[in-house]
């Protein structure tokens, strides 16, 4: 599974935020979703990111995780900024 869908925030306050409405919004869907917080370790997160389907970051942590091949954007569908 790829990431389908990304959302990019202007901060983590706001990621945490969406990725909590997302939960009470999205949970009939079977989404698998996550919140990508700058700030966080690199390595720990790469292996979660195989399976999630809707992806919530900011700009800097986006950039810093396609640099290291941590993300392949080839399958993201939709993209909310």
């Amino acid at each position: 599974r790829r990431v389908r869908a990304l959302i990019v925030t202007a901060n983590s306050d706001l990621a945490v935020r969406i990725d909590e409405h997302f939960s009470k919004l999205g949970r009939q869907m079977g989404l698998v979703h996550t919140p990508l917080l700058t700030g966080q370790a690199r390595n720990p997160l790469l292996s979660p990111l195989r399976c999630v389907d809707v992806l919530i970051t900011t700009p800097e942590r986006l950039i810093d995780l396609h640099a290291h091949g941590g993300i392949d954007m080839r399958a993201v569908a939709i993209l909310v900024i």
